[in-house]
């Protein structure tokens, strides 16, 4: 049962969570450390501030001991679209693995859609393509976040030029993403010539004559 104190006692306040905090008052301006119960209360009043979503666990301690609660912080609302999966690199012609497109909230955390988000796919280069399947073969230009999701998953993308060519997602409402590639050149599979001109006068040096 609550019991009165004969003095006042000083509570520290802790959070497994690096990006929480405490305050004094109901608009989470005035930062604090502790509270205070007074001399014959039994109650103190504080307030707290998170920005990454999950069940974090409090702690208050004093010299009477310790206690500890999870307390669960949200999302906020969806924001803007993250590329989730780490950029890729993979060889001309060859079909990536999987791709994967995150909605995020304001504080980057997973945010999730309270409607199905239809996200449309492009590129800085006009040779790549995008595919719904892993062998490359049914060509995409959109993926979408379901309902009550945040991520879209299991798209590919294949390029025949080696270089760095930008990925993006766009979708209605939200931030666009974007995320750079490496392409790197095929197998050697052939010898190729070339040459601004190959005519040359008797005697003459021709132009310069290359193989690849």
């Amino acid at each position: 049962n609550p019991s009165p104190l004969s003095a006042p006692l000083s509570v520290s306040l802790s959070s497994a969570s690096p990006q929480a905090a405490f305050f004094a008052d109901a608009a989470c301006a005035t930062l604090i450390s502790s509270r205070t119960i007074s001399a014959a209360s039994t109650t103190a009043i504080f307030y707290m501030s998170d920005t990454v979503a999950g069940s974090p666990t409090l702690t208050m301690s004093s010299s009477l001991g310790s206690v500890s609660h999870a307390v669960t912080v949200a999302p906020t609302v969806p924001y803007r679209l993250v590329f989730a999966s780490a950029a890729k690199t993979i060889t001309a012609g060859l079909c990536s693995t999987g791709v994967s497109l995150q909605i995020r909230d304001t504080y980057d955390n997973a945010s999730v859609s309270t409607a199905t988000t239809p996200i449309f796919l492009s590129s800085s280069s006009g040779t790549l393509n995008f595919y719904s399947d892993a062998s490359c073969s049914t060509a995409t230009t959109q993926v979408a976040v379901s309902l009550g999701s945040s991520t879209a998953t299991g798209f590919y993308f294949n390029e025949t030029a080696a270089g760095t060519p930008s990925l993006a997602g766009t979708a209605a409402s939200l931030l666009p993403a974007s995320q750079s590639a490496t392409v790197g050149p095929a197998t050697p599979a052939v010898l190729a010539f070339s040459a601004a001109s190959g005519d040359f006068l008797a005697g003459g040096c021709s132009g310069p004559l290359t193989i690849d």
